[in-house]
């Protein structure tokens, strides 16, 4: 061999996979961790079913707070070894090894992010329906450049799909939520400083809402946004001669029936707009900036009590002297905003029978008046956007919070009913299933419920003949919900459980092929618990909530 040949396969031999391990440990001893991190991926990439080096990158990116990508490369690494079954007892070993190092990264991760909701992070944005957390916004991350938020990546396709006659994709409804929202924030900022408030055009904060009912997802908050925003519903509440938040629910309705009696609607109905529009407002940024789910509950509940007696006290009034905010869709919009309040993980009482029952009747309600109300695509005065923001998203998000409560009640119900707690997990699987249905497949929120549905079904035991189907449907999403979805907030721990899901079927599928399982047998990963819930349920709620 020539000596440049020689010096060929020693380049390779040191860019090996071994190689790059030892390297990475070498940096990791000296607390060099970005090198550490480069040589643990490219391990990874030089030899992708090697333990090691999923194994070093997960202690690499735990090490890097990466916790979540951590997680997922130790969940690689188990999966790179040999089936339980055929497994040497220095491999069963390795798996118990690596499921503590796992550990380690999933409480890791659920410490970091209960440190985010006690900060107050500069930078805020809308995460899920369901499973409200903020996160800052990283600096550095590819959310922030252009082209690759949702509503900058659907923008450059909604031409498209309109041609192709498509109605229910989500990029009508991000581009439309992001529009209405955009217009209300650059309003509010560049509206004049008086002595005590900021004056923006008075439907600034309309703009601002409806654009949150369309799809919350479109929220970014900065501290100066806040504060602004704050300024201006202060000023809109007194301009129009509303209520502010100190007023109960009693003395606003109470006050409300006599202002209609001596001025008319021409009064009230400003007046009303403002204080609802504040409420909701106020309940949000409580939810989500100030995390007390049960103060925002509060207003949320107050915002939508306030609706429904003023449609049954004034059905007969045409909505011009009423007002919009009557109209199903600024309910429905109100009503699918209060779900996640129900089920934030700082809601002392979310597990308990009677807020479970209380929010499953919600729930129910609201998909019962949506699907009784919902258009036709096409109808006057409608768009598919407004279809989708306004019926089809709040029918879907209460599916999914009907799974959810069927998934708690399970939990309570393991103890001491185990078979009722299976059959809570399978009705909790369908009501994930028809969230699901409901939604376009390039929604990000298609995939994910179904992605829980899967979950579900592994705790109650489903045999893969009914949970293959699922994983092929969430293969097949993917790639289409990537086009607008591929950045979003919640798309880290999002991926993470979808690929988990991906990785059990190409496992499963295999060995039903070799003749290993049966699709009559019920099966769960490797790392799944064994009594029928996640092995660390606080670790869970960080992935899933």
């Amino acid at each position: 061999m020539t000596s440049n040949g020689s010096q060929a396969a020693h380049d390779l031999e040191d860019d090996g996979a071994t190689s790059c391990i030892r390297r990475a440990e070498g940096y990791i001893e000296g607390n060099q961790i970005e090198l550490a991190l480069a040589e643990a991926e490219k391990a990874s990439k030089v030899e992708p079913q090697s333990v090691d080096a999923w194994a070093c990158l997960g202690k690499s990116q735990r090490l890097s707070s990466l916790f979540r990508e951590s997680v997922a490369s130790y969940k690689r690494a188990q999966s790179c070894l040999p089936a339980e079954d055929v497994m040497s007892e220095t491999d069963k070993q390795r798996n118990a090894d690596l499921h503590k190092e796992l550990m380690q990264s999933l409480t890791a991760a659920l410490k970091a992010a209960k440190a985010d909701t006690n900060s107050q992070p500069d930078h805020i944005v809308f995460v899920a329906p369901g499973a409200p957390v903020f996160h800052p916004i990283d600096p550095l991350s590819t959310i922030n450049q252009a082209g690759r938020r949702p509503w900058e990546r659907g923008m450059s396709m909604v031409d498209e799909l309109s041609r192709q006659g498509v109605k229910t994709t989500s990029a009508f409804v991000i581009v439309a939520a992001y529009r209405e929202y955009n217009a209300g924030v650059q309003s509010v900022l560049a509206g004049t400083h008086e002595a005590t408030h900021i004056i923006a055009p008075a439907g600034a904060t309309q703009w601002i809402l409806e654009g949150l009912m369309r799809d919350p997802r479109c929220c970014e908050l900065t501290q100066e946004l806040g504060k602004k925003l704050r300024s201006q519903v202060k000023y809109e509440i007194k301009l129009k001669n509303g209520w502010d938040k100190t007023c109960s629910y009693d003395r606003v309705r109470r006050e409300l029936q006599e202002r209609v009696r001596r001025n008319g609607w021409q009064s009230a109905r400003p007046a009303l707009r403002a204080t609802v529009q504040a409420w909701i407002l106020y309940a949000f940024t409580t939810l989500y900036v100030g995390r007390q789910p049960v103060l925002a509950l509060k207003y949320f509940k107050q915002a939508v009590n306030i609706l429904e007696f003023g449609r049954a006290t004034w059905p007969n009034v045409h909505r011009d002297d009423r007002g919009a905010i009557f109209e199903d869709t600024f309910l429905f919009g109100v009503k699918r905003m209060t779900l996640p309040a129900y089920m934030d993980p700082k809601h002392p009482d979310r597990v308990g029978k009677h807020h479970l029952d209380e929010l499953e009747e919600f729930a129910k309600a609201l998909i019962r008046e949506a699907e009784s109300t919902t258009p036709a695509f096409g109808a006057r005065g409608t768009d598919h956007a407004m279809i989708m923001s306004y019926y089809l998203y709040p029918i879907a998000d209460s599916y999914s919070a009907l799974g959810w409560v069927n998934h708690r009640r399970a939990e309570r119900l393991f103890s001491n009913s185990p078979r009722a707690a299976l059959d809570r997990l399978q009705r909790a699987s369908a009501d994930y299933v028809r969230a699901a249905d409901i939604l376009n497949e390039d929604e990000e929120y298609h995939a994910h419920y179904l992605s829980i549905a899967v979950e579900c079904m592994w705790m109650a035991r489903t045999p893969l003949k009914d949970i293959l189907p699922l994983c092929a449907r969430i293969r097949t999403a993917i790639p289409k919900m990537k086009r607008i979805w591929a950045i979003s907030q919640v798309s880290a721990a999002r991926d993470i459980r979808l690929q988990q899901v991906l990785d059990f079927e190409t496992e499963y599928r295999q060995k039903v092929q070799r003749g290993e399982v049966s699709v009559d047998d019920p099966v769960r990963p490797k790392t799944w618990g064994s009594d029928g819930q996640p092995e660390n349920d606080a670790a869970f709620v960080v992935l899933k909530e």
